[in-house]
């Protein structure tokens, strides 16, 4: 594999596989603090489809060697549930998820560029846990690594982020809250392009197993804590 250390379409044409993706990174503070509304991500994917060679692949990070070390640790700069969010997101996008040295406790430290630092292995592991929940959804679903993706309409559209990846019959629906406040989100799930010639469909939040059911024409409600996430795969059309 090869990694640029650039963002720029021309270095998948040159020799790349992946390049950073700054242009989701950058995005990051404005949808936490409100100031910006997610259809920003929107157009943010779409140019990407337009100015990029079709396969090239995107690393998404919530913050790498630079970041930190001139900005902040990005526990700080994004606060907690900010963090664990932009986590869950740039895991469930098109792309190839990066964790950053640190990472996996919620490091607050800045790290020197040119030295070792240790992990601090001491401070909770909340967000190693995370890392490890979204990495085993990844290599169970295929539709997560390798999917297509399709935004669902989704309200408060200013703050409720959703979309499907599909690989074949493997499905996935991610559901994301930016808003610093609880919202019930509703979603107009479009079954017809989705899953085509079926009835009813039965998905499950893979974090807590609760069940939903999708009907064509009906949308979906659900509620989410601020800054609040949830992960559904499709159930076997057997299961009870």
């Amino acid at each position: 594999m090869m990694l640029a250390e650039g963002s720029l379409p021309r270095e998948h044409v040159k020799a790349f596989d992946l390049t950073y993706s700054w242009n989701v990174y950058d995005a990051l503070d404005g949808l936490l603090q409100g100031k910006r509304p997610v259809t920003l991500l929107d157009q943010i994917l779409k140019n990407e489809r337009l100015q990029f060679p079709t396969g090239s692949l995107r690393m998404r990070f919530t913050t790498n060697h630079d970041k930190n070390a001139y900005d902040a640790p990005a526990v700080l700069k994004f606060g907690t549930d900010g963090l664990r969010l932009a986590t869950v997101l740039v895991n469930t996008l098109p792309g190839v998820p990066m964790i950053y040295t640190g990472e996996e406790v919620g490091n607050d430290r800045k790290l020197s560029l040119f030295e070792k630092t240790g992990v601090d292995w001491t401070r909770p592991r909340d967000m190693g846990d995370l890392w490890k929940f979204l990495i085993g959804i990844r290599r169970s679903h295929l539709a997560l690594s390798r999917g297509d993706m399709l935004r669902v309409p989704s309200s408060p559209e200013g703050d409720i982020f959703s979309f499907f990846r599909a690989a074949g019959t493997d499905k996935v629906l991610v559901v994301l809250n930016f808003s610093a406040e609880p919202r019930t989100a509703s979603l107009a799930v479009p079954m017809d392009r989705i899953f085509p010639r079926q009835g009813s469909v039965r998905m499950k939040e893979v974090s807590t197993g609760k069940a939903i059911v999708l009907q064509p024409g009906q949308p979906q409600e659900m509620s989410l804590e601020a800054r609040g996430y949830r992960i559904f795969t499709v159930e076997p059309p057997n299961k009870k």
